[in-house]
């Protein structure tokens, strides 16, 4: 079974996502498609989410770590364009998760591959991590109220200093999911009707019912809001006219499924477990590390926003990605 991408296959493969990358910067940047304050066409979002940011990043930073004495210097470039590309889409719609993504593809990398580096190597990643992740929940929020402007990062950082405290509780609270579980917590305790039409919303049958709606364009397998608008309607309190999606966390999610959240959380890991076991593989391939990533990224994010709907949507479609990738192009007659 091919499980490795010769480097002239692996050029092909760099060339391919260029053209997805401005694809999905065209999208954003002239379209608003992914803009996390306007509405999208159905059509076009269905391409969009076709083309997601972290596989974008994954085969970019492979082209590094794994192929760079082996790649010309043009795929060197359209490497390092494909990364500049990508990251300044995904800084327009607002979203603040791209450098998590690119800490834990080389993170993973390390683990996958039993890499040792040294401490002060560590130590500088996560300097650079404490200021780029509160600085990402700043440009993020000035991105959605429309006034962001590169020329504004220096001021940006200085908002860091002058609120530190309440821009690093925001971001180890969203981390944790600990503000989503407290405020489902407090409409069971004082049984909102909101909270039971978040748990409707939210039943499994919707949840199902949903992937099929991203993955089929066209077909309305159901018409309740996605995991993450239910939120950002029933527990944010936001119109649904406003394109938002909130996340209260994987455990705030099972509370929401079942009163008796303990069973959930048993099934959570049992679904988990079998996840865990048809993406993993025991030889160290490009494949395996690939596929180590996808589940990686997928368990810790679910964790974090508890939108499961979306998610395993997403994780459907960079599978589909990886296999196209990974098995049909190394095949091709060139």
């Amino acid at each position: 079974m091919q499980r490795e991408i010769s480097p002239v296959k692996f050029k092909i493969v760099l060339n391919i996502i260029l053209a997805l990358s401005v694809l999905k910067l065209f999208l954003t940047l002239f379209l608003g498609i992914g803009m996390k304050t306007s509405f999208s066409g159905s059509s076009l979002a269905f391409l969009y989410s076709l083309i997601p940011a972290d596989i974008l990043y994954l085969f970019t930073l492979l082209s590094v770590l794994s192929y760079w004495d082996k790649i010309s210097f043009n795929s060197k470039v359209v490497s390092v364009v494909i990364m500049f590309v990508s990251i300044i889409g995904v800084l327009l719609t607002g979203s603040k998760i791209f450098l998590a993504i690119l800490f834990l593809i080389l993170f993973s990398y390390l683990v996958y591959y039993n890499i040792r580096i040294k401490l002060k190597v560590i130590l500088f990643f996560a300097v650079f991590a404490f200021y780029l992740f509160p600085i990402s929940f700043i440009i993020s929020s000035h991105v959605k109220r429309g006034d962001f402007s590169l020329a504004q990062i220096p001021n940006y950082t200085v908002e860091i200093f002058e609120g530190g405290s309440l821009v690093m509780a925001e971001v180890s609270a969203r981390f944790m999911g600990v503000d989503g579980n407290i405020a489902i917590e407090e409409m069971v305790t004082n049984k909102s009707p909101s909270y039971f039409d978040l748990a409707k919303n939210n039943s499994v049958i919707n949840q199902v019912l949903r992937i099929g709606n991203q993955l089929l364009p066209g077909i309305k397998l159901s018409d309740t809001y996605s995991s993450g608008k239910a939120v950002s309607v029933y527990v944010n309190k936001l119109s649904p006219t406003i394109h938002h999606a909130g996340a209260v966390g994987i455990i705030g999610s099972l509370i929401v499924f079942s009163d008796k959240w303990g069973i959930s959380m048993v099934l959570y890991s049992i679904f988990l477990v079998y996840l865990v076991d048809l993406f993993s593989y025991s030889n160290r391939s490009v494949l395996g590390f690939i596929k180590f990533y996808l589940i990686s990224y997928f368990i810790i994010h679910l964790s974090m926003s508890g939108n499961f709907d979306t998610l395993m949507a997403d994780l459907i479609v960079k599978y589909f990605l990886v296999w196209l990738f990974v098995y049909i192009i190394p095949r091709l007659k060139i």
